[in-house]
């Protein structure tokens, strides 16, 4: 049996769309945006037979760039995580998955959750 691509992978879960090779993966651009309308970006790698999938520290960047301080945007990543059943590791959404079948929940748990939390961030960081 062959085994297939990680893009043949996305393509078979996600119907298309559009991604790129990366050095440590796939990068997957999704329709989530964060709060300055830049879409979310996801990196997809293989982990045995299964993969992982990160915003590879996208939602911290975003924050930092909108002006959200560390530790509200810690906060926001790791509230988020919590409710969509990622991990925060090294300041980047991560989780992993044991097979193809939940490769698209898992892309599009990380981009939203990466979206929320900027969100979030940016609302504490404006709260008067």
């Amino acid at each position: 049996m062959t085994k297939t691509t990680i893009r043949e992978d996305i393509a078979a879960v996600l119907g298309g769309g559009i991604c790129f090779e990366a050095l440590k993966g796939v990068r997957v651009v999704t329709h989530c945006l964060y709060p300055s309308f830049e879409q979310v970006t996801v990196l997809v790698q293989r982990q045995g037979d299964g993969f992982l999938i990160t915003a590879d520290g996208g939602a911290a960047s975003v924050s930092f760039a909108h002006g959200v301080d560390r530790a509200v945007a810690d906060e926001a990543m790791q509230r988020e995580a919590r409710r969509h059943g990622l991990l925060v590791i090294d300041a980047a959404l991560v989780v992993t998955v044991l097979n193809r079948e939940w490769l698209a929940a898992a892309i599009l748990s990380i981009a939203n959750a990466s979206a929320a939390a900027v969100a979030r961030g940016v609302e504490a960081n404006s709260a008067p």
